[in-house]
């Protein structure tokens, strides 16, 4: 885990290869894709979609965490696992819950390699095309949003001064040893 407020790409000292990595990201409803006990919605997924992409890219993660953190009506933090191989392999769990949203939205998004791209993206696509609530789907090649959300973190989340008790990004399975 890093410490709160650092910015990744410098201390990592990262730098990002232009087309190497593709990312897809949508807001979807939360129970949708990770049915629980106690959810309210309906869904035609069984929960282990999501793992399945993450096991072909080596990203671990913990699926009762996530809905143990969704669930807390308290957390809003960005969880973001990344991959044992490569840190810009990640998946991205934002938990932000608006007080007027009616449809347990978050935003989830995959960045890969596109070595990767298209078992990936069928796999990512199979989700999208079951689930009944959902904003578009975005497959982004150029401007990085989710890289910018998770490795220069003053983009998305702080504004000069790191708020303690605010919503934080919380890594995974990273190494900053590097």
């Amino acid at each position: 885990m890093s410490t709160p407020g650092q910015d990744l790409h410098r201390q990592l000292r990262i730098t990002p290869t232009p087309f190497k990595y593709a990312e897809v990201y949508f807001n979807a409803c939360f129970e949708e894709i990770f049915p629980h006990e106690g959810a309210f919605w309906e869904t035609k997924l069984n929960g282990t979609e999501v793992m399945e992409i993450l096991q072909l890219l080596d990203i671990s993660y913990n699926r009762d965490y996530m809905i143990k953190s969704y669930t807390n009506p308290k957390n809003h933090n960005t969880e973001v696992y990344h991959s044992a191989n490569d840190p810009c392999v990640f998946a991205f769990f934002d938990l932000y819950k608006d007080p007027t949203d009616q449809n347990d939205m978050f935003l989830f998004g995959i960045s890969f390699e596109r070595k990767d791209e298209s078992i990936i993206l069928q796999k990512i696509l199979d989700i999208y095309r079951q689930l009944g609530t959902a904003s578009p789907f975005s497959y982004d090649l150029l401007n990085k949003q989710l890289y910018n959300k998770v490795f220069k973190s003053s983009f998305y989340f702080y504004t000069g001064n790191y708020a303690k008790y605010d919503k934080q990004i919380i890594h995974h399975n990273l190494n900053t040893e590097t």
